[in-house]
C-alpha cells in the first residue's frame, strides 16, 4: 500500500476515535476575587465553574489557583488538579464577544509526556447559533484521543464536523511529532466568510522559516449539517459568527477519570490576541 494511503487511512482513523471519545507586551493580569473571572491578555475571561460535571467530556471544572493561575509575566498557567476521587478540569473564554478575524495563541507545553486522555482546546464557541451555525465551532486540539501509539496530536476541524458519517474535508490530523510541537508554539486561526485558514509556528515569531503546519478550509466545501441531542442545524459551508461567538481555552479528560497515566499536565499561555476583519 502507498505511503500516502496508509498515511490517510491513519488519519481517518484518529479522527473517528476522536469523535467517538468526544460523545470543542502584556498588561497587569490577575484573579478578580469573588469573580469567576481572569484578566489576561489585556481581556477579561469567564472561568467555567460548578461542582457537577459538564462537557466536555463530563468532567468536573476548577477555579482555584491549582488548576489557574496568572504569573509574574503575565502567563497563564492551566493545569489538571487531582483532588480526592476526581480530578478538576479547566476551561476559560472571553467576556466579549469575537467574529471574524485572526486569532493568535502563543503557549509552552510538553506534548512528548502528555496524558494519551487529556486534551487542549483552543477554540471559537457561540451557545446561541447551533441552529443556523453550529455554534461558529472552529477548534484547534491537542490530543491522542485516549490512544498513547497515535501519531498525531495537533488536529485541525471546522464544524460541523460529523453526522451520520465523518466529513473529512472539514478535518486535519497534523503529522508533526509531539517533540515538535513541544516547548514554544504559535497558533493562529485566521476566520473569514469564505475560508478559515490554520498556521503553526515553531516559536513566539510569526514568520515564513519558523512555519510548521498549515491547513486551509474553503467555501467550496459541500454544506454540512450538525446534529446534537435529537436537533440537526441548516446546512452549513463556512461557519459564520453568531451574536455570542467567543474565544475558548480549556483542559479536559475523555471522561471523568480518578487518575492519570501521567504527571497532570500545564499548559502556559503565554499571549493571546485577536484581529478583527
Amino acid at each position: 500500500m502507498h505511503l500516502s494511503t496508509v498515511n490517510a487511512l491513519r488519519n481517518i482513523i484518529y479522527l473517528l476515535l476522536a469523535l467517538v471519545a468526544l460523545s470543542a507586551c502584556k498588561s497587569k493580569a490577575y484573579l478578580h476575587q469573588g469573580e469567576k473571572r481572569i484578566t489576561f491578555a489585556d481581556r477579561e475571561w469567564q472561568v467555567k465553574s460548578g461542582d457537577f460535571k459538564r462537557g466536555p467530556g463530563n468532567n468536573y471544572f476548577g477555579t482555584s489557583s491549582k488548576n489557574l493561575y496568572v504569573d509574574h509575566r503575565g502567563f497563564l498557567h492551566l493545569k489538571l488538579a487531582p483532588e480526592k476521587d476526581r480530578i478538576y478540569c479547566v476551561e476559560v473564554n472571553t467576556v466579549d464577544t469575537l467574529g471574524y478575524g485572526r486569532y493568535t495563541y502563543s503557549i509552552k507545553g510538553n506534548f512528548q509526556h502528555f496524558d494519551p486522555k487529556v486534551v487542549l482546546g483552543l477554540f471559537t464557541w457561540d451557545h446561541s447559533s447551533f441552529d443556523t451555525q453550529a455554534n461558529s465551532e472552529i477548534d484547534i486540539e491537542f490530543s491522542q484521543w485516549g490512544f498513547p501509539l497515535a501519531e498525531s496530536i495537533l488536529h485541525y476541524s471546522v464544524h460541523p464536523v460529523a453526522l451520520e458519517r465523518l466529513h473529512l474535508e472539514r478535518t486535519f490530523s497534523s503529522a508533526l511529532s509531539p517533540s515538535t510541537l513541544s516547548g514554544i508554539t504559535t497558533h493562529i486561526m485566521e476566520w473569514r466568510d469564505t475560508s478559515i485558514s490554520f498556521y503553526a509556528y515553531k516559536g513566539e515569531e510569526v514568520r515564513e522559516e519558523a512555519l510548521i503546519e498549515r491547513f486551509h478550509y474553503s467555501f467550496r466545501n459541500p454544506a454540512r449539517v450538525k446534529s446534537a441531542e435529537g436537533k440537526r442545524s441548516d446546512p452549513i459551508r463556512v461557519p459564520k459568527p453568531g451574536g455570542g461567538v467567543q474565544a475558548h481555552i480549556n483542559l479536559w479528560l475523555l471522561g471523568p477519570q480518578k487518575e492519570l497515566e501521567q504527571e497532570a499536565p500545564e499548559i502556559i499561555i503565554r499571549d493571546f490576541s485577536y484581529e478583527a476583519f
